[in-house]
């Protein structure tokens, strides 16, 4: 891919040492992130007095992203990057967000600009953040998914297994009081035939 040029270039690219006066530290220095995510890239001048800040990519891309001078007075946005820059300034910490990302955003960037040093303006830098942007995840929405329909099923059968319940409570109880009804009946019934035998054999004594 192409951002892994990006970092193998920027790791190998020889870099001179700079004094603190003239860099900018910025931060971080690697930044991962999904699609439609947002980074922060802050760049802290060591002097409050900025003339203007640069926002560039280098290797995949060699372009200027955002421009900003004289407090927002002054500000250039690339058309790739519209509606997806919010610029935040603060003293002498500039934060820069990046949103709605891409695959295709991966890349360096860096901060660069000019700072007013007794009455003099001077060019400073910052070592760059790396910027890899990467697919988003649908691992997450079929999780959820799976999640809500194991769910479902575990609240029907707990639903089935308790009306089952029920009912074959209320049967047992129904078929249980049919059973002593019956036993009734026949007690009664033996009674009365045993009465009218007795009465019979009473008659045939008699004649």
């Amino acid at each position: 891919m192409c951002w892994m040029f990006a970092v193998y270039f920027f790791l190998l690219s020889p870099r001179c040492p700079a004094s603190n006066a003239n860099s900018i530290l910025q931060e971080p220095k690697v930044a991962t992130a999904e699609e439609e995510e947002s980074v922060n890239i802050t760049c802290n001048f060591n002097h409050p007095n900025i003339l203007g800040l640069y926002l560039r990519r280098k290797f995949v891309k060699d372009m200027e992203v955002f421009y900003s001078a004289g407090h927002r007075k002054d500000k250039r946005v690339h058309y790739e990057y519209k509606g997806r820059i919010e610029y935040f300034e603060l003293q002498n910490t500039v934060i820069i967000m990046l949103q709605k990302l891409q695959q295709n955003d991966s890349d360096k960037y860096i901060c660069d600009g000019a700072v007013l040093i007794n009455q003099n303006p001077v060019q400073v830098q910052g070592h760059g953040t790396i910027l890899v942007v990467t697919a988003k995840k649908l691992i997450k929405c079929s999780s959820s998914f799976w999640m809500w329909y194991v769910f479902l099923v575990v609240t029907l059968l707990l639903a089935t297994a308790l009306g089952y319940f029920i009912l074959s409570h209320v049967d047992a109880k129904k078929y249980c009081q049919k059973k002593k009804g019956r036993e009734a009946q026949n007690m009664v019934y033996e009674d009365m035939t045993y009465s009218l035998r007795r009465n019979t054999m009473a008659n045939q004594y008699e004649c």
